[in-house]
Parts: structure tokens; C-alpha cells; sequence
């Protein structure tokens, strides 16, 4: 799995006192990531998790997603879900989009 929640794992998160899990998804859209189930899974690890520790998600999209013709509507509404959701569910969003306006 390539993206940027490895990184921040490793040069932010002290490992005496935090631990993560990476559940990218590589060539996943974010429409293709929450059809998958995936997204239903995280939510419920960011449920289970947010008990004991602080959970931070980190979610990053757009370089699939600017393949699909005229994604960028559908695109916002799930980004715009993703951190509802995570919110919800008790967890703190942090985003980032490789997609660049023209």
C-alpha cells in the first residue's frame, strides 16, 4: 500500500504510546472503497478503537477518482461522507486529495 498514512505513522506517532493500522486500498476510488465494504470496516475499528485512544484516519483520494469522467460532484459528496462518518464515529478526519484544478 502506497500513500501518505504510512508516513504519518512513522514520523508522527511516537510507537511507545501509539500504534496504527493501514487499510488503503490501492487503485481504490472513494466510491469503489466504500461499495467494497472497507469503509464499514474502518468505521467499526474507529468505534472499537476510540475507547481506549484518540483514533485518527487519515484519508486520501483523488488520483483514482479523477480517472472516472466528470467525477468531481460525486467525488466532493464522498469526501464530504468519509469525514461525517468518521466524525460519527468518533474518530478525528485528517484528508488530503491529489486532485489538482487546472
Amino acid at each position: 500500500m502506497i500513500g501518505w498514512g504510512d508516513g504519518f505513522k512513522n514520523t508522527t506517532l511516537n510507537p511507545k504510546y501509539a500504534s496504527s493500522v493501514n487499510l488503503g486500498k490501492s487503485g481504490a476510488t472513494t466510491a469503489s472503497y466504500i461499495g467494497s465494504g472497507l469503509w464499514g470496516n474502518l468505521l467499526n475499528q474507529v468505534k472499537q478503537y476510540k475507547t481506549d485512544s484518540k483514533v485518527y484516519v487519515t484519508i486520501q483520494f483523488g488520483h483514482n477518482d479523477m480517472k472516472i469522467a466528470n467525477f468531481t460532484e460525486k467525488y466532493r459528496t464522498n469526501l464530504v461522507r468519509m469525514v461525517g462518518d468518521v466524525k460519527s464515529a468518533g474518530g478525528t478526519p485528517v484528508c488530503t486529495s491529489k486532485h489538482k484544478k487546472a
